[in-house]
Protein backbone atom coordinates (compact mmCIF):
# COMPACT_ATOMS: atom_id res chain seq x y z
CA UNK A 1 0.00 0.00 0.00
CA UNK A 2 1.79 3.08 -1.28
CA UNK A 3 0.26 5.40 1.49
CA UNK A 4 1.13 3.59 4.20
CA UNK A 5 4.43 3.15 2.85
CA UNK A 6 4.66 6.66 2.91
CA UNK A 7 3.68 7.15 5.94
CA UNK A 8 6.03 4.56 7.72
CA UNK A 9 9.10 6.04 5.76
CA UNK A 10 7.63 9.99 6.89
CA UNK A 11 8.01 8.50 10.65
CA UNK A 12 11.41 7.07 10.34
CA UNK A 13 12.57 10.20 8.92
CA UNK A 14 10.70 12.05 11.95
CA UNK A 15 12.75 9.99 14.40
CA UNK A 16 16.59 9.78 13.10
CA UNK A 17 16.83 13.70 11.09
CA UNK A 18 17.84 16.59 12.83
CA UNK A 19 16.63 15.52 16.25
CA UNK A 20 19.90 15.73 18.61
CA UNK A 21 21.76 19.20 19.43
CA UNK A 22 24.37 19.56 21.69
CA UNK A 23 23.83 22.61 24.00
CA UNK A 24 25.82 24.00 27.00
CA UNK A 25 24.10 24.47 30.63
CA UNK A 26 26.69 25.57 32.87
CA UNK A 27 29.28 22.67 33.38
CA UNK A 28 27.08 20.30 31.91
CA UNK A 29 26.56 19.19 28.02
CA UNK A 30 23.34 18.34 27.09
CA UNK A 31 22.10 16.30 24.03
CA UNK A 32 18.47 17.02 23.82
CA UNK A 33 15.91 17.20 21.09
CA UNK A 34 16.58 19.96 18.82
CA UNK A 35 14.03 22.56 17.55
CA UNK A 36 14.18 21.65 13.88
CA UNK A 37 13.35 17.59 15.14
CA UNK A 38 9.90 18.74 17.14
CA UNK A 39 9.11 21.02 14.30
CA UNK A 40 9.35 18.32 11.50
CA UNK A 41 7.48 15.91 14.00
CA UNK A 42 5.07 18.02 15.22
CA UNK A 43 4.26 19.38 10.90
CA UNK A 44 4.36 15.35 10.24
CA UNK A 45 1.46 14.56 13.07
CA UNK A 46 -0.71 17.09 11.56
CA UNK A 47 -0.48 15.59 8.27
CA UNK A 48 -1.11 12.40 9.83
CA UNK A 49 -4.47 14.00 11.03
CA UNK A 50 -5.41 15.72 7.73
CA UNK A 51 -5.12 11.93 5.96
CA UNK A 52 -7.50 10.64 9.37
CA UNK A 53 -9.95 13.11 8.62
CA UNK A 54 -9.83 11.82 4.93
CA UNK A 55 -9.90 8.20 5.71
CA UNK A 56 -12.79 8.61 8.02
CA UNK A 57 -14.86 10.89 6.02
CA UNK A 58 -14.40 8.63 2.90
CA UNK A 59 -15.34 5.54 5.11
CA UNK A 60 -18.65 7.57 6.01
CA UNK A 61 -19.63 9.50 2.66
CA UNK A 62 -21.96 7.54 -0.12
CA UNK A 63 -19.92 6.01 -2.81
CA UNK A 64 -19.21 8.61 -5.54
CA UNK A 65 -21.58 8.25 -8.69
CA UNK A 66 -20.06 8.01 -12.40
CA UNK A 67 -21.08 10.34 -14.72
CA UNK A 68 -24.48 8.90 -17.22
CA UNK A 69 -24.10 5.28 -15.69
CA UNK A 70 -24.35 3.25 -12.81
CA UNK A 71 -21.73 2.16 -10.13
CA UNK A 72 -20.79 -1.30 -10.59
CA UNK A 73 -20.42 -3.32 -7.58
CA UNK A 74 -16.71 -3.15 -7.90
CA UNK A 75 -16.62 0.85 -7.55
CA UNK A 76 -18.64 0.68 -4.18
CA UNK A 77 -17.26 0.39 -0.70
CA UNK A 78 -18.24 -2.75 1.46
CA UNK A 79 -19.43 -2.33 4.79
CA UNK A 80 -15.91 -4.46 5.99
CA UNK A 81 -14.01 -2.07 3.43
CA UNK A 82 -15.64 0.87 5.21
CA UNK A 83 -15.14 -0.34 8.75
CA UNK A 84 -11.15 -0.97 7.92
CA UNK A 85 -10.68 2.83 6.25
CA UNK A 86 -12.45 4.27 9.61
CA UNK A 87 -10.40 2.47 11.60
CA UNK A 88 -7.00 2.67 9.81
CA UNK A 89 -8.01 7.09 9.57
CA UNK A 90 -8.92 6.53 13.41
CA UNK A 91 -5.42 4.78 13.66
CA UNK A 92 -3.20 7.27 12.04
CA UNK A 93 -5.19 10.12 13.89
CA UNK A 94 -4.15 8.72 17.17
CA UNK A 95 -0.62 8.65 15.74
CA UNK A 96 -0.83 11.67 14.52
CA UNK A 97 -2.59 13.76 17.30
CA UNK A 98 0.35 12.27 19.69
CA UNK A 99 3.26 13.27 17.29
CA UNK A 100 1.68 17.16 17.18
CA UNK A 101 1.12 17.42 21.24
CA UNK A 102 4.18 15.29 22.34
CA UNK A 103 6.21 18.70 22.99
CA UNK A 104 2.57 20.05 25.17
CA UNK A 105 2.17 16.54 27.10
CA UNK A 106 6.52 16.22 27.85
CA UNK A 107 7.36 19.72 28.41
CA UNK A 108 11.06 18.38 29.05
CA UNK A 109 12.92 16.91 26.56
CA UNK A 110 14.08 13.58 26.15
CA UNK A 111 18.31 14.37 26.88
CA UNK A 112 21.75 13.21 27.74
CA UNK A 113 23.64 15.41 29.84
CA UNK A 114 27.29 14.88 30.68
CA UNK A 115 28.27 16.68 33.87
CA UNK A 116 32.07 15.90 35.22
CA UNK A 117 31.64 14.03 37.68
CA UNK A 118 28.24 12.08 36.34
CA UNK A 119 25.38 11.53 33.79
CA UNK A 120 21.27 12.14 33.96
CA UNK A 121 19.91 10.96 31.64
CA UNK A 122 15.95 10.40 30.42
CA UNK A 123 15.90 7.55 27.28
CA UNK A 124 11.88 7.58 27.73
CA UNK A 125 9.41 10.44 27.45
CA UNK A 126 8.05 9.00 31.22
CA UNK A 127 11.20 9.86 32.74
CA UNK A 128 11.44 13.76 31.44
CA UNK A 129 9.00 14.43 34.59
CA UNK A 130 11.91 14.22 36.42
CA UNK A 131 12.68 10.43 37.14
CA UNK A 132 15.96 10.54 35.83
CA UNK A 133 18.50 7.82 35.42
CA UNK A 134 21.70 9.71 36.83
CA UNK A 135 25.31 7.55 36.64
CA UNK A 136 27.96 8.73 38.78
CA UNK A 137 32.01 8.69 37.16
CA UNK A 138 33.28 7.53 40.85
CA UNK A 139 31.31 4.07 40.29
CA UNK A 140 31.76 3.66 36.10
CA UNK A 141 34.66 1.06 34.90
CA UNK A 142 34.02 2.22 30.89
CA UNK A 143 30.58 2.85 28.44
CA UNK A 144 29.74 1.43 25.33
CA UNK A 145 27.10 1.23 22.70
CA UNK A 146 26.01 -2.44 22.36
CA UNK A 147 23.97 -4.80 20.66
CA UNK A 148 21.25 -6.58 23.63
CA UNK A 149 18.01 -8.38 22.66
CA UNK A 150 14.88 -6.78 23.98
CA UNK A 151 11.89 -8.45 25.24
CA UNK A 152 10.50 -9.45 21.88
CA UNK A 153 13.64 -11.06 20.88
CA UNK A 154 14.81 -8.21 18.87
CA UNK A 155 18.38 -6.66 18.44
CA UNK A 156 18.32 -3.44 19.94
CA UNK A 157 21.16 -0.81 20.88
CA UNK A 158 21.72 0.33 23.96
CA UNK A 159 24.04 2.66 25.99
CA UNK A 160 25.81 0.25 28.77
CA UNK A 161 27.77 1.86 31.50
CA UNK A 162 29.95 -1.20 33.25
CA UNK A 163 30.30 -0.75 36.77
CA UNK A 164 33.23 -0.96 39.06
CA UNK A 165 31.66 -4.00 41.35
CA UNK A 166 30.52 -5.85 38.14
CA UNK A 167 27.58 -4.89 37.33
CA UNK A 168 25.90 -2.64 34.52
CA UNK A 169 23.20 0.32 33.84
CA UNK A 170 21.87 -0.07 30.26
CA UNK A 171 19.35 2.56 28.62
CA UNK A 172 17.60 2.31 25.24
CA UNK A 173 20.05 4.14 22.54
CA UNK A 174 18.34 6.70 20.70
CA UNK A 175 19.75 9.52 18.95
CA UNK A 176 20.84 11.46 21.72
CA UNK A 177 22.42 8.55 23.39
CA UNK A 178 24.48 7.82 20.05
CA UNK A 179 25.38 10.94 20.29
CA UNK A 180 26.56 11.48 23.32
CA UNK A 181 28.85 8.56 23.74
CA UNK A 182 32.38 10.20 22.82
CA UNK A 183 31.54 12.84 25.09
CA UNK A 184 30.69 10.34 27.80
CA UNK A 185 33.67 8.33 26.78
CA UNK A 186 36.48 11.50 27.14
CA UNK A 187 34.81 12.89 30.26
CA UNK A 188 35.12 9.73 31.98
CA UNK A 189 38.87 9.27 31.08
CA UNK A 190 39.11 13.05 32.07
CA UNK A 191 37.33 12.27 35.45
CA UNK A 192 39.42 9.10 36.30
CA UNK A 193 43.01 11.11 35.33
CA UNK A 194 42.00 13.96 38.02
CA UNK A 195 40.65 11.58 40.54
CA UNK A 196 42.69 11.72 43.73
CA UNK A 197 44.29 8.33 44.63
CA UNK A 198 42.95 7.08 47.95
CA UNK A 199 45.83 6.33 50.48
CA UNK A 200 45.14 5.13 53.75
CA UNK A 201 47.70 5.22 56.70
CA UNK A 202 47.69 4.05 59.58
CA UNK A 203 48.20 6.74 62.37
CA UNK A 204 50.91 7.17 64.24
CA UNK A 205 51.29 5.59 67.77
CA UNK A 206 52.63 7.71 70.25
CA UNK A 207 53.55 6.92 73.86
CA UNK A 208 50.10 6.67 75.91
CA UNK A 209 49.35 6.35 79.57
CA UNK A 210 47.70 3.39 80.48
CA UNK A 211 46.08 4.72 83.32
CA UNK A 212 44.97 8.20 81.58
CA UNK A 213 43.91 6.16 78.59
CA UNK A 214 39.95 6.76 78.15
CA UNK A 215 37.16 4.20 78.03
CA UNK A 216 35.85 4.07 74.33
CA UNK A 217 32.30 4.87 74.42
CA UNK A 218 30.08 2.18 73.44
CA UNK A 219 28.78 2.79 69.85
CA UNK A 220 24.78 3.01 70.10
CA UNK A 221 22.57 2.14 67.19
CA UNK A 222 22.08 6.30 67.18
CA UNK A 223 25.92 7.19 66.84
CA UNK A 224 26.60 4.33 64.49
CA UNK A 225 23.49 5.86 61.85
CA UNK A 226 25.03 9.23 62.37
CA UNK A 227 28.83 8.00 61.46
CA UNK A 228 27.45 6.33 58.47
CA UNK A 229 25.22 9.06 57.25
CA UNK A 230 27.91 11.85 56.92
CA UNK A 231 26.99 13.44 53.61
CA UNK A 232 29.92 13.18 50.69
CA UNK A 233 31.25 16.13 48.95
CA UNK A 234 29.50 14.98 45.76
CA UNK A 235 25.93 15.40 44.98
CA UNK A 236 25.90 12.51 42.73
CA UNK A 237 23.86 9.42 43.50
CA UNK A 238 24.62 6.34 43.65
CA UNK A 239 23.65 3.81 40.61
CA UNK A 240 21.57 1.12 42.93
CA UNK A 241 18.05 3.46 42.37
CA UNK A 242 16.64 6.13 40.11
CA UNK A 243 17.08 9.89 41.30
CA UNK A 244 13.89 11.41 41.69
CA UNK A 245 14.12 15.23 40.46
CA UNK A 246 12.87 17.99 41.94
CA UNK A 247 14.41 20.80 39.71
CA UNK A 248 13.83 24.73 41.71
CA UNK A 249 11.96 26.18 39.25
CA UNK A 250 11.04 29.64 41.26
CA UNK A 251 13.17 32.05 43.10
CA UNK A 252 14.49 31.43 46.55
CA UNK A 253 13.03 33.27 49.36
CA UNK A 254 15.19 35.59 51.09
CA UNK A 255 14.92 33.40 54.81
CA UNK A 256 16.15 30.33 52.74
CA UNK A 257 19.64 29.44 51.77
CA UNK A 258 20.50 26.65 49.04
CA UNK A 259 22.48 23.27 50.34
CA UNK A 260 25.55 23.07 49.64
CA UNK A 261 27.49 20.11 49.29
CA UNK A 262 29.88 21.10 52.21
CA UNK A 263 25.87 21.87 54.31
CA UNK A 264 25.59 20.01 57.55
CA UNK A 265 21.84 18.48 57.60
CA UNK A 266 20.80 16.12 60.22
CA UNK A 267 18.28 13.06 60.02
CA UNK A 268 14.93 14.71 61.00
CA UNK A 269 15.91 18.09 59.83
CA UNK A 270 13.17 19.99 57.89
CA UNK A 271 14.12 21.51 54.40
CA UNK A 272 12.07 22.65 51.43
CA UNK A 273 11.61 21.19 47.61
CA UNK A 274 9.91 22.98 45.21
CA UNK A 275 7.03 21.31 43.47
CA UNK A 276 4.72 22.59 41.09
CA UNK A 277 5.36 26.17 41.79
CA UNK A 278 5.51 25.97 45.35
CA UNK A 279 7.64 25.47 48.33
CA UNK A 280 7.00 22.53 50.30
CA UNK A 281 8.17 20.93 53.35
CA UNK A 282 10.48 17.48 53.95
CA UNK A 283 11.51 15.69 56.73
CA UNK A 284 15.29 13.95 56.29
CA UNK A 285 15.18 10.69 56.53
CA UNK A 286 18.78 9.99 55.97
CA UNK A 287 22.25 11.34 54.98
CA UNK A 288 23.96 9.10 52.41
CA UNK A 289 27.38 8.68 51.57
CA UNK A 290 27.26 9.82 48.10
CA UNK A 291 25.98 13.33 48.88
CA UNK A 292 21.92 12.67 48.40
CA UNK A 293 19.76 13.06 50.81
CA UNK A 294 16.82 10.90 51.54
CA UNK A 295 13.66 12.95 51.92
CA UNK A 296 10.39 12.12 52.99
CA UNK A 297 7.57 14.70 51.53
CA UNK A 298 4.87 16.01 54.49
CA UNK A 299 2.32 16.81 52.73
CA UNK A 300 2.65 13.23 50.96
CA UNK A 301 3.84 10.74 53.97
CA UNK A 302 3.61 8.02 51.14
CA UNK A 303 6.71 10.09 49.60
CA UNK A 304 10.58 9.33 49.93
CA UNK A 305 13.30 10.10 47.63
CA UNK A 306 16.40 10.39 47.26
CA UNK A 307 16.70 13.69 46.04
CA UNK A 308 20.47 15.90 45.14
CA UNK A 309 21.53 18.55 47.56
CA UNK A 310 20.71 21.26 44.37
CA UNK A 311 17.36 20.97 44.45
CA UNK A 312 16.80 21.75 48.11
CA UNK A 313 16.93 24.24 50.43
CA UNK A 314 17.11 24.95 54.21
CA UNK A 315 15.75 27.70 56.01
CA UNK A 316 18.57 30.10 57.41
CA UNK A 317 17.48 30.40 60.74
CA UNK A 318 18.65 26.68 60.94
CA UNK A 319 21.81 26.52 58.76
CA UNK A 320 24.72 25.48 60.57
Amino acid sequence: MPSLRLILTGFAITLVVGCTEMVTEGDAKVFQTSSVGATIRTVFGLVLIVLAGVAIAGSLLPDRKPKNRQATAKEKLTSGQRMGLALFGFAIGMVGLFLASISLIFPHKLHVSVYPDRVEMASTFSQTGGNEVVVPFSNVASVEIRDEINTVGKSKKHLVFSMKGGGEIKAAAGNNELQSLQTIQDTLATYKSQAPAVTRRRPARGPVDVKARPQPARQTPESKETAETKPAASSAPAPTYTLKRYPIKIPIPGDQSPVLPDTVVNVGEKLNACYAGRWHKVTVVAVNSDGTITCNWDSWPTYTYHMLREDLTLDKSNAQ
